[in-house]
């Protein structure tokens, strides 16, 4: 799904919204890659977080499960800043 991929901020973030409400279980894939694209800006993340919610699919709930641990790890074993 190339439209993930558009050089357009708003054309990514519509498409995935879009993927999302229409719950097409092809946008799986494509959006655990937008999802794990570090590069990419946040809402558009978290637009991708929740249309994979949405959609529901098992492959879709492990990314999610995968992307809180990571959070959560790096969260809390994260080095404190010297004083």
């Amino acid at each position: 799904m190339r439209v993930l991929e558009d050089s357009c901020s708003n054309v990514r973030w519509s498409a995935a919204e879009a993927l999302g409400a229409i719950s097409d279980e092809q946008a799986v894939e494509p959006l655990v890659r937008l999802l794990n694209n570090q590069r990419e800006e946040t809402i558009i993340r978290l637009v991708a977080a929740d249309s994979l919610g949405r959609i529901g699919a098992p492959q879709a709930e492990a990314a999610l499960e995968a992307v809180i641990l990571q959070v959560s790890s790096t969260r809390f074993t994260r080095p404190r800043a010297t004083r």
